[in-house]
């Protein structure tokens, strides 16, 4: 036990007593320690050595099987691989690796060796050490890509079993956590991921690009009014003027005269009132009252009277579609769920929807997604049309891009 590299002691402790069903009483009185010291051990607080390994031995009293394996890793000294979790499924292949390293070490540094393998060698050291760096982390994604309106959303609920309870005069199709649609349904990328409680945080868009979404709405609506006066007009998405609308208030209503139903859409009225783009995008900007979004995390409570899920899905379309007052645009949304990914072992796996591809050009974010090695990716498209023209153009672009070889392998619908 000379070496305390190893992180998470105390969490280690608790999960070995949690595997034997013991108590921090029954543990503490084995181990000749007041509780209050062990359950202070285990939330990490203090780490004193002496009580560790009685707390250790204690274990193995009480019928642990993993703690003497557990004592001998503690001891062991990680001087060229970052100290991996205990539970981590390649701790052997670590093990081999930090063995290897210092191995190569040892020859680099013995100038007898010739100096052109020495070089070589090196070279190789360092893929060694990017493959260790890769496995000694659990942290890994799950990316869902796909042309809009292939069902992302609802496939990724049903898959993570995201589903509000059942009611007895509701369809299974009705029940997804996640907001569903046939494209331009959701606002910015999300994620899903474990957490203590339930909850939703997100990542504000930036001043400058949120800036430039109002002022592309601002011309569609100015053109709307002044067609004589149109030239260019960008393209708008259904989900950005869905929410630039609800958080500005320039929400299009029914109105019903003589028996008849028709709709009134403020935002006209508004244009006529301008005297220019600029002024519309400056007016529409402070009717959507940014200074006073600064709420970036909505937690869950049990005084709502619904159930966790429930709650989640109202909340998470609430902020999608930019009807909370308080809160800003959001350039990423993170959903929290406690022991979301539990059957992933010991991975801890994040989900995330990307938005959906309406366009051949690879967009920054999903490039992101597609290079980073610890992101799978999930490619969606409609049954009769695998692979998808999007999904067809990002395998492409892989292809085209990445340094390592790539084969496409089978593709499924």
């Amino acid at each position: 036990m000379e070496n305390m590299q190893f992180p998470r002691i105390g969490e280690s402790l608790a999960r070995l007593r949690s595997g034997l069903g013991a108590t921090q009483t029954e543990v503490a009185k084995k181990a000749s320690v007041d509780q209050s010291r062990l359950s202070r051990i285990e939330k990490g607080e203090i780490a004193p050595q002496e009580e560790i390994e009685r707390v250790a031995r204690a274990l193995v009293v009480l019928g642990s099987s993993d703690v003497e394996d557990f004592m001998r890793f503690m001891g062991r000294e990680w001087r060229f691989v970052e100290p991996p979790s205990f539970w981590n499924p390649e701790r052997a292949s670590l093990d081999v690796a930090e063995e290897t390293l210092a191995k190569i070490d040892n020859f680099v540094a013995d100038e007898e060796q010739p100096r052109p393998l020495r070089r070589q060698i090196d070279r190789r050291r360092r893929d060694l050490e990017r493959a260790t760096s890769f496995l000694t982390r659990l942290k890994h994604n799950v990316a869902f890509i796909g042309d809009m309106g292939v069902g992302r959303s609802t496939a990724i609920s049903f898959a993570y079993g995201l589903l509000v309870p059942a009611k007895a005069d509701e369809r299974s199709i009705n029940r997804p956590v996640l907001e569903t649609g046939a494209g331009g349904t959701t606002i910015c990328e999300f994620h899903i991921g474990n957490g203590p409680e339930f909850g939703i945080t997100l990542i504000p868009m930036a001043s400058a690009e949120l800036t430039g979404l109002v002022s592309d709405f601002s011309a569609v609506q100015w053109a709307t009014v002044h067609k004589g006066e149109a030239s260019e007009t960008p393209r708008v998405g259904r989900e950005v003027e869905r929410t630039i609308r609800n958080m500005s208030g320039l929400v299009r209503r029914k109105v019903t005269s003589g028996g008849k139903t028709s709709y009134y859409d403020p935002i006209l009225d508004l244009v006529r009132d301008c005297q220019g783009e600029d002024d519309l995008r400056a007016r529409i900007l402070d009717m959507m009252g940014l200074r006073r979004r600064t709420n970036t995390e909505i937690w869950y409570s049990i005084g709502t009277g619904k159930h966790q899920l429930e709650w989640l899905r109202e909340t998470f379309r609430a902020v999608n579609n930019g009807r909370m007052s308080d809160v800003p645009l959001p350039k990423s949304i993170r959903l929290i769920i406690p022991d979301f990914g539990r059957t992933f072992g010991e991975f801890e796996i994040t989900v995330i929807d990307t938005k959906g591809v309406d366009d051949v050009a690879v967009r920054e974010d999903l490039d992101l997604r597609l290079s980073d090695p610890r992101t799978s990716v999930v490619f969606c498209c409609r049954f009769n049309d695998a692979p998808g023209t999007g999904s067809k153009a990002l395998l492409e672009h892989m292809q085209q891009t990445s340094s390592e070889r790539f084969d496409t392998g089978m593709v499924s619908p």
